[in-house]
């Protein structure tokens, strides 16, 4: 019961998951915003392919607003990007858990690009 309860939680996240681009360009780092809903137990996974060009600096889960009480309310995840040297790399995006690499629920691909003065451009790839 507790397993199919998880998977009917992962397909409702599925469904309720849309792609935002948010991306600053013309600095040292930019941001790229996705749906997520932790309550699942799913996050992104973000792997850079050339860590000399970029690094993910950080994710921070922002929740929607929701009513008092609520309870498995979705949000955003931003996802920072630094960029370390000049050149071009792809970062791939896997939404799923964890503890479990196989199982993944969506994929996504970032194009990075770092310009000489370290200004980075980061856009997401629709799969």
């Amino acid at each position: 019961m507790k397993k199919a309860l998880i998977i009917v939680l992962a397909i409702a996240a599925l469904f309720a998951l849309a792609s935002c681009k948010t991306v600053k360009n013309g600095e040292d780092t930019a941001v790229l915003t996705l749906k997520s809903n932790p309550t699942t137990g799913c996050s992104w996974m973000v792997k850079v392919a050339d860590e000399n060009v970029a690094v993910v600096e950080s994710i921070e889960y922002q929740p929607d607003e929701n009513p008092a009480g609520m309870v498995g309310v979705g949000g955003v995840d931003h996802i920072k990007f630094k960029a370390v040297g000049a050149g071009s790399t792809t970062a791939s995006l896997d939404y799923g858990h964890a503890w479990n690499p196989e199982e993944v629920y969506e994929k996504k691909t970032a194009q990075i690009t770092v310009d000489s003065n370290l200004h980075i451009t980061v856009e997401l790839k629709e799969d």
